[in-house]
């Protein structure tokens, strides 16, 4: 165990939170309290600096249900570190799918205006959650909207295989033949053929 985490799980156990380590943080299923969450975010970046593997356990650690969090010490890494894009992934993946404040402005705007990375990738699985999508039409709208930039994950492809109607098997189509690899373009098209075969129309979310 590194100095720095023995000094988070010190900082844990002091107030009340029992923890062998950031191994047993990450594999264990309880509710956290924001008191722990407030700690934990404290002492991610430097944990991060110690060593990766721990940095990556720990913020996955946030995923467990868990009270509402302020996510800025997450948005800040994902924004302004030197963490590998990979790294960065996993840290959007947490801010989608964690019980944070409300980011839907930062993440719409990440996904929209940015360019393409891998880290933003990472967001993706925060559209349904933290869009906060009064419509499926309006859903749809902004997944047709990056589309370019990201049809070629699967995550993206679930939603618009999901929110999409026999109305846009023509676009998805047209995405395919343009697509700039052939596996793509196969993707896209089961995608359109799964519109087009289904039984029932999903429900919206």
């Amino acid at each position: 165990m590194g100095e720095i985490e023995r000094q988070l799980i010190s900082d844990l156990n002091d107030a009340g939170f029992q923890f062998r380590d950031i191994t047993h943080l990450y594999k264990q299923n309880e509710y956290i309290p924001i008191g722990a969450i407030n700690i934990i975010l404290k002492w991610l970046p430097e944990i991060y600096k110690e060593h990766i593997g721990s940095g990556e356990c720990l913020v996955r650690s946030l995923i467990c249900q868990g009270d509402k969090y302020n996510p800025a010490v997450l948005i800040d890494l994902f924004k302004n570190s030197d963490l590998n894009e990979t790294l960065k992934s996993t840290i959007g993946y947490v801010l989608s799918i964690s019980n944070t404040t409300d980011i839907k402005d930062w993440l719409l705007t990440q996904l929209l205006d940015k360019e393409h990375s891998f880290g933003r990738a990472g967001l993706l699985d925060g559209i349904v959650p933290k869009g906060n999508f009064k419509t499926k039409d309006e859903l749809k709208k902004f997944l047709f909207e990056i589309f370019d930039k990201y049809s070629y994950y699967e995550s993206f492809q679930k939603l618009v295989q999901r929110y999409s109607s026999a109305d846009d098997i023509q676009f998805i189509e047209q995405k395919a033949q343009e697509a700039d690899t052939k596996t793509i373009a196969r993707q896209l098209m089961k995608v359109a053929e799964k519109i087009r075969t289904r039984k029932r129309i999903p429900s919206f979310p």
